[in-house]
């Protein structure tokens, strides 16, 4: 496994709080960078990177709600039939994360399309050996099909909010760029409403939350810091309406993964003969054949006698 290098760039954070009265777990994500790196690594357009960034964000808040070891993974898949294909994201223990979608270049101009409905699968692999899996009928939200698991597979009543927001670059656009946009915001949170002993006041948090987040609306309206600690702080804050919850130390977003050119080799000798000759027609041509992680965009040149 290997983390990529981005020159030392803060790439985002995520952090858990307790509210004082302990009715809720609150997580929160920022990670406008990260997801802009991993968009321009794939070379994603804006309405499959808006899907992809929801997705990452979304592992994030699992991963970083949970109480397991950090070696713990999480895996999303969704398994949907629309324009933008299958999504994928993962974390790695806390704060490692990589993901993809089947149709980065998908040429939809209207934002608010979903990705379709289908299935949503959640795996969940600890040290060991122990694995879990969660299924779930997906509508094509991210965040409405990771309630839905959180409620049907564990149990839990949970509230999520998610926002990516691309606007066109116009620097980038007088540049001649292929991409002329930018990932303006990229955050999220996750409210877990905690058991509790009398069903009454049990209910009575539900409702507390669920007012709460409706009143705070969506956040594409939250005027959020551009520093992550610094924006993490501002939505628990305002979540909680300026009690004092307990923090955990945040955590710090790295984008990783797992392709080496060994493993570009080895996939290149799985392929068939008529797959083979897509990626070099000439079948005399002795010039290496270009093969590009799915995950991270990493180009490796594989020489065309491989395997």
């Amino acid at each position: 496994m290997e983390t990529l290098d981005i020159q030392g760039r803060r790439l985002g954070a995520s952090v858990k709080a307790l509210s004082e009265d302990h009715s809720a777990v609150i997580v929160a994500v920022e990670a406008r960078e990260l997801v802009s790196e991993l968009g321009r690594r794939l070379k994603a357009f804006p309405a499959s990177l808006r899907h992809l960034g929801q997705a990452l964000l979304g592992v994030t808040l699992l991963q970083a709600m949970s109480d397991a070891t950090d070696d713990e993974k999480i895996e999303l898949q969704w398994h949907t039939p629309g324009s933008f294909g299958n999504l994928y994201a993962d974390s790695l223990g806390t704060g490692r994360l990589r993901g993809t979608i089947q149709e980065p270049q998908a040429e939809i101009f209207d934002f608010s399309e979903g990705l379709g409905e289908g299935l949503l699968q959640v795996r969940r692999s600890k040290p060991g050996g122990v694995t879990t899996t969660g299924l779930v009928e997906a509508r094509g939200s991210v965040a409405e099909d990771l309630v839905s698991y959180l409620q049907d597979s564990e149990q839990r009543s949970c509230g999520m909010r998610l926002n990516v927001k691309i606007e066109r670059d116009l620097e980038a656009e007088a540049r001649g760029e292929e991409r002329p946009f930018k990932v303006t915001q990229a955050a999220g949170y996750l409210v877990h409403v905690l058991p509790q002993n009398d069903e009454k006041k049990k209910e009575a948090f539900l409702q507390l939350w669920h007012q709460r987040m409706k009143v705070m609306g969506p956040l594409s309206e939250w005027a959020i810091p551009a520093d992550s600690e610094e924006a993490l702080r501002f939505m628990i804050h305002l979540l909680t309406v300026g009690s004092k919850p307990q923090y955990e130390r945040p955590m710090t977003l790295e984008i990783y993964c797992t392709c080496s050119e060994e493993r570009a080799k080895r996939a290149l000798a799985l392929l068939s003969p008529r797959d083979r000759k897509d990626l070099a027609p000439d079948a005399e041509s002795t010039k290496p054949i270009d093969l590009t992680c799915e995950y991270c965009g990493r180009s490796y040149l594989i020489g065309a006698d491989a395997g």
